[in-house]
């Protein structure tokens, strides 16, 4: 008998991201989880985008695990914030399960989706 995965044995998976330059626009990928705790690593990324003289900011949700509330908060944050300086924001859909917390909480219609 095998026995079960304690969760208390398993570590959180942390938030990556990898930034890259696409044509006109700043590509934000993220893989891990985006939560409380790492909520503020993404937006210390998303405090150069103002100055990086990109015209769009995309940001690609495909490699989460995992979203909570926070980092949805992060991510309106960053939608009001690419407003303010006149750019275009985009997400790139991620897992049905991430995707849950938008559709749960109705900010959906907020965000601009590519697949």
């Amino acid at each position: 008998m095998v026995d079960p995965i304690s969760l208390e044995n398993v570590a959180p998976s942390e938030l990556m991201i990898t930034s890259r330059r696409d044509a006109d626009a700043l590509v934000l990928s993220l893989s891990g989880e985006l939560d409380l705790s790492s909520s503020p690593v993404l937006e210390k990324e998303l405090d150069a985008m103002a100055v990086d003289g990109s015209v769009r900011v995309v940001i690609d949700l495909g490699g989460l695990e995992f979203m909570d509330s926070s980092g949805l908060q992060m991510l309106l944050r960053a939608r009001e914030r690419a407003t303010e300086n006149d750019l275009d924001f985009s997400l790139v859909r991620g897992r049905p399960g991430v995707h849950r917390v938008f559709e749960l909480t109705r900010t959906d219609e907020l965000f601009a989706f590519e697949d």
